[in-house]
């Protein structure tokens, strides 16, 4: 089933169903967060350069100062220290760094 047939799917449910599929949603969503949270945790090194998912902080490679249990420490270019969640944290490849503008 398809994205589009599961919306259709939706539309015929009743309010009760409805709630019941929005709590397994949910579940599976939160499950897969942690799931890439913790293979995150365990390939995030202090000195690996990031980007982050965030309006803030778009468009900028970080470096990664600390890793915590929940959070990261991150320095941008101006020496400035970002606390970041590690869901929003996205790794970079080399090709990515050298099209970009490096951390200093």
């Amino acid at each position: 089933m398809n994205l589009n047939e599961l919306k259709k799917y939706a539309r015929t449910l009743n309010l009760t169903e409805l709630r019941e599929l929005r709590r397994d949603i949910n579940a599976v969503i939160e499950e897969a967060s942690k799931e890439k949270t913790a293979d995150l945790k365990q390939e995030l090194g202090v000195g690996d350069v990031v980007k982050v998912n965030h309006r803030r902080l778009r468009n900028q490679y970080l470096t990664v100062v600390k890793v915590n249990r929940v959070k990261a420490k991150l320095k941008s270019k101006t020496n400035t220290i970002w606390t970041v969640p590690l869901n929003l944290i996205e790794q970079t490849d080399m090709v990515e760094l050298e099209r970009g503008s490096l951390v200093g």
